[in-house]
């Protein structure tokens, strides 16, 4: 019987009715009932395998498909990062809202015969389709819109509490709906809104709009839009450009408005006054002046690069300890942070990691892992059957940053070699041919197969839930390979301690494979490679040493060593998940193979005590553990 998956989510209703579950990787819409034990693969069978129309569509994986909806259903992901949708600049997205969700590429239709069809988003109602006051955007939280069109053209909604903790970045308009911020006189609060240019821009519908705590970076700003627009505790990069808009909202005469100074508060006073020149060059009476008010606003000196972590991978997660991330005081209350994503960890990948404190250890890579060209990947010609590469300590501040923006960026490198960003293998080494009798379960099958009345595809998984069951296949090597560990596939390892556990001096032997921090205030050489301060390293023999020119009595911190460090434990986490680990009297509980029972777990789904941990220590390390599968699918 294969393991159950874990999922985060639970039903809000009649599970595959009400509420419908869809994974990309595991479901099938040949077999699966929509439930979390048995899930479809589509969205578009999630959303039309019922004559009723679900109210809730939860999902994971990687979706493109063109799909419509009827303004009343919400597609979320199972958490934050778990699913994306990619529209590929052909596929539409239209009357959902969303969640937890990263959309792509959704395209803008050249002449949009029907305003319905104008691009991603939804309606107040369905009694409100293509009527632009009542926009509603999103309706839902922690979303992000990359290179999509939106609704109307509009980025935002007329309803604050159904449009917060979104991202809007690279708009896409056409010449019927050029991009507006925000529906008709409400509030937006703790979104982001990020590169768009003045020829895509257009007023604002309606009256005053009222924004609080959110992030404007590398955004076309018009400071004379439709309303006196309020601005509490937002941040505008320093990429942002003001422009005057003549006529009517719809009007495309404009004029840069020129910006000086030095401080925020010299740069937000020439912004006002550079807008009064505009009013009395045009003749505009007093009355009629449109101004915007800033309330606790920082015009910041940093650029949109500076405040996302990599914008051109869609990681609209700010910087720790950039600009955006401050105390605020916002129209919902207190905020740690200024925009729709918190901060969050990048840890980049580089061919030489020498002096450069947060970065894969490159020097760490074991067994047929390996980087090439700023990349980690699978040498081909390794015949190691596994491999890993380590990060180098990274000190974070748990009050303000959060693990995110880590887990996604290797799975996808690693499956064309049969590969796998998991330690333990995700099959059971267990293969099924034609005519064999198949356990309950799930299974990837290497070429097509029929299974009862219905075909199943190369790659395809094959859910099996009848006892005395099997395939055919007029392909001899046709194999069902069973699927053991779903919820794993793509994994970072991570492992967290809240201080220094000890110190090593020049005349300490290191151990191998352990991670220590220069903490010393100095450079130290070690392998030949300059140790920064701050810096990491892991020791790749046992029994060398480091030294300090600077200073002989240098010592330095053991951050990660199992032979000096007892129950130091990898637990698996996923992108933009949340950590859930199963304590027992103060240590993490571990399964039969030694492994932590926690959120990426097979076992979590059964076990009593899962308890959310906030991961509340000062230290991480990361770790990527890769296994390659016999037989491989390539």
């Amino acid at each position: 019987m294969s393991r159950q998956f874990k999922w985060r989510t639970g039903s809000s209703g009649t599970e595959g009715t009400t509420t419908v579950f869809v994974d990309s990787y595991v479901g099938s819409d040949v077999f699966g009932e929509g439930t979390r034990a048995n899930p479809y693969r589509t969205l578009t069978k999630a959303f039309n395998a019922q004559n009723t129309k679900p109210t809730t569509i939860v999902c994971r994986g990687f979706f493109s498909e063109d799909l419509t909806g009827n303004h009343s259903c919400a597609i979320n992901g199972d958490y934050l990062g778990a699913a994306v949708f990619d529209g590929q600049n052909q596929y539409m997205l239209y009357g959902f809202g969303h969640s937890n969700l990263i959309v792509k590429n959704v395209p803008a239709l050249l002449s949009p015969a029907s305003p319905l069809l104008a691009g991603d988003g939804r309606s107040h109602n369905s009694s409100h389709v293509g009527i632009a006051h009542n926009v509603y955007g999103l309706a839902g939280s922690s979303a992000v819109l990359a290179g999509c069109a939106s609704y109307l053209g509009v980025l935002g909604c007329t309803y604050s509490a159904a449009n917060k903790y979104i991202v809007f970045a690279r708009p896409k308009c056409n010449s019927s709906y050029r991009i507006s911020i925000a529906g008709y006189g409400q509030n937006v609060v703790s979104d982001t809104f990020a590169h768009c240019a003045v020829t895509d821009r257009q007023k604002h519908y309606g009256a005053n709009m009222n924004f609080a705590i959110c992030l404007f970076a590398d955004f076309a700003m018009i400071a004379n839009d439709a309303g006196n627009d309020n601005f509490e505790n937002c941040l505008f990069t320093a990429d942002c450009r003001w422009y005057y808009f003549s006529g009517n909202n719809t009007d495309s005469n404009y004029a840069e408005l020129t910006i000086t100074g030095s401080t925020s508060a010299e740069r937000q006073a020439s912004l006002l006054a550079a807008l009064e020149l505009a009013y009395d060059a045009e003749g505009v009476a007093d009355g009629n002046r449109k101004r915007p008010v800033f309330t606790n606003c920082i015009f910041s000196n940093q650029t949109a690069a500076q405040i996302f972590n990599d914008s051109s991978a869609d990681d609209y997660t700010i910087v720790p300890g950039c600009d955006a991330d401050t105390f605020v005081s916002g129209l919902l209350g207190d905020a740690q942070y200024i925009g729709a994503l918190p901060p969050a960890l990048r840890v980049p990948i580089m061919d030489d990691s020498t002096g450069h404190a947060g970065t894969w250890d490159e020097k760490s890579a074991s067994g047929c892992v390996v980087v090439d060209d700023d990349k980690i990947c699978i040498d081909p010609a390794s015949a190691s059957a596994q491999g890993e590469i380590l990060s180098k300590v990274i000190r974070i501040n748990p009050l303000t940053t959060q693990l995110n923006g880590v887990y996604a960026q290797f799975g996808s490198r690693f499956q064309n070699y049969g590969a796998y960003a998991n330690k333990n293998s995700i099959f059971s080494g267990t293969t099924y041919g034609p005519g064999d009798t198949l356990p309950q379960g799930r299974y990837l099958v290497t070429d097509p197969v029929s299974y009862g009345e219905d075909s199943v595809g190369a790659g395809d998984i094959l859910v099996v839930s009848e006892d005395n069951t099997s395939f055919s296949s007029e392909v001899v090597s046709a194999l069902a390979l069973e699927i053991t560990e779903p919820n794993v596939m793509e994994v970072v390892y991570c492992r967290c301690r809240s201080g220094i556990y000890a110190r090593v001096g020049t005349n300490d032997s290191l151990q191998a494979g352990a991670t220590y921090l220069n903490d010393s205030g100095k450079t130290i050489t070690y392998h030949n490679r300059s140790i920064v301060d701050g810096e990491s390293f892991v020791c790749m023999v046992a029994g060398e040493s480091f030294s300090c020119s600077a200073d002989p009595t240098a010592t330095i911190a053991v951050m990660f060593d199992d032979s000096r460090v007892p129950t130091v434990d990898w637990v698996p986490a996923q992108l933009f998940g949340e950590y859930f680990v199963a304590k027992q009297g103060g240590a993490i509980r571990v399964d039969a193979n030694g492994v932590p029972l926690s959120s990426g777990n097979y076992m979590s789904y059964q076990t009593a005590g899962l308890l959310k941990s906030t991961m509340d220590r000062k230290y991480v390390q990361f770790a990527v553990k890769v296994k390659r599968d016999a037989p491989s699918l390539v």
